[in-house]
């Protein structure tokens, strides 16, 4: 009977507070949000930033939005490695399009022989193909092209085995591209423009050089348009009722692509939260099912994009600054979303519901009911108790959904 009840109080509780002005009813009051404020004041200051941007956008809806300084969201910034992810879109595109496979070899399309012509475009994108880490000279010039400076590549020596290890660089990513030219007989710029950049109704996002651009790391964008690209990620390859990818090339962008490769060389931000890598992207979180459910690609200018797709956001923090120094404070900035967009989820399924509210009126009442994964989550206003004024934002939260 007192179970019964305490869900009646909860529903009634949501009734009537519908006939309320709630402040934000499908999302954040300003409280929740100062602590994401705190962080960014604290970035600002102790890296004695130029400037930065922020955003977090949830179901499509912007969740967070802030900018200060010479960066807004629309100011165009060097990508440095989160261009991986954009020249990622190209080459699941490109499968798509049957034009190349991901098994596909550098001796299929560049006559690569030996060891070396058994490397796969699976590989190259994954970081996996055995090829040097360190940039040769002709990445990032224009005084070369795609074919020129994969053909420079190929003598050099491997330092594994391809598929035995992972080394992150540019080297790899720039013999996909070369691949990708051939197999299609257009050049990477331009296939951009068609797979991505025109599908995405991009401006302001292109790689610097036209005829050699680096396809690891040249690119510039903002926040507004790269975020495009995440959204798009985060809906199954649609965006603005059209496909860019089919679900099943986000789903092989999004996996594990490097398998049980040993690790050779990886950035030390990403070497405690190594979980794979995926088609141009890091791979950091599996869910219980197994699936890849949230994914990163920073930069080494401190540009770091990531989504998530149990929660369903994405985050941008677009900075120009060394990505170890930026580092702690996109973690913090990470940690401190996902707490503010778990409030209210008091059994941990990622959605607020009546059975939360059940849960969340027994916490209120100080009542023994069923599981609060976590009581924090009863805190919706995160001014350090459980009281009736987290009643207004938790039904903000139960509306939302």
């Amino acid at each position: 009977m007192f179970a019964n009840s305490r869900h009646a109080i909860a529903m009634a509780m949501s009734i009537y507070l519908t006939t309320l002005p709630l402040q934000l009813a499908c999302g954040q009051t300003p409280e929740e949000l100062t602590g994401i404020d705190a962080i960014l004041d604290d970035a600002a200051s102790s890296l004695n930033l130029s400037g930065y941007s922020f955003v977090v956008v949830r179901d499509g809806e912007t969740v967070y939005e802030r900018s200060f300084g010479n960066i807004d969201t629309t100011t165009p910034v060097q990508l440095a490695s989160a261009t991986k992810w954009m020249s990622a879109t190209v080459i699941m595109a490109l499968v798509d399009a049957g034009a190349i496979t991901l098994d596909d070899t550098t001796g299929q399309w560049l006559g690569w022989t030996g060891e070396k012509g058994t490397i796969t475009i699976r590989q190259l994108f994954s970081h996996t193909s055995g090829i040097t880490p360190d940039a040769q000279g002709c990445i990032g010039t224009p005084f070369s092209t795609l074919q020129a400076c994969a053909a420079q590549i190929e003598i050099l020596d491997l330092v594994a085995a391809p598929g035995t290890q992972i080394n992150y660089g540019g080297n790899s990513m720039h013999v996909a591209g070369a691949i990708g030219e051939v197999a299609t007989g257009e050049a990477w710029v331009d296939l951009f423009q068609t797979y991505v950049r025109a599908p995405l109704g991009l401006v302001d996002t292109e790689y610097g050089y036209n005829f050699n651009p680096r396809i690891a790391g040249g690119m510039l964008s903002s926040v507004n348009e790269y975020g495009r690209l995440m959204q798009m990620l985060l809906d199954g390859g649609q965006y603005g009722g059209a496909a860019v990818l089919s679900a099943a090339s986000v789903e092989a962008m999004l996996a594990n692509q490097a398998g049980d490769a040993a690790i050779g060389s990886i950035p030390s931000t990403a070497d405690d939260r190594y979980m794979g890598y995926g088609i141009g992207n890091w791979v950091f979180r599996f869910n219980e099912q197994g699936t890849v459910v949230e994914s990163s690609s920073p930069g080494a200018f401190g540009f770091t994009p990531w989504i998530d797709r149990e929660r369903n956001y994405y985050a941008i923090f677009a900075v120009l600054d060394l990505n170890p120094r930026v580092d702690p404070f996109t973690r913090r900035l990470h940690d401190e979303v996902n707490a503010v967009l778990d409030s209210g989820d008091l059994n941990c399924d990622f959605a607020v519901t009546t059975a939360d509210a059940t849960l969340f009126v027994d916490m209120l009442v100080g009542a023994s009911g069923g599981i609060v994964c976590d009581p924090e989550r009863a805190d919706v206003n995160k001014d350090g108790s459980v009281n009736g004024r987290d009643i207004e934002p938790f039904v903000g939260r139960l509306l939302r959904e």
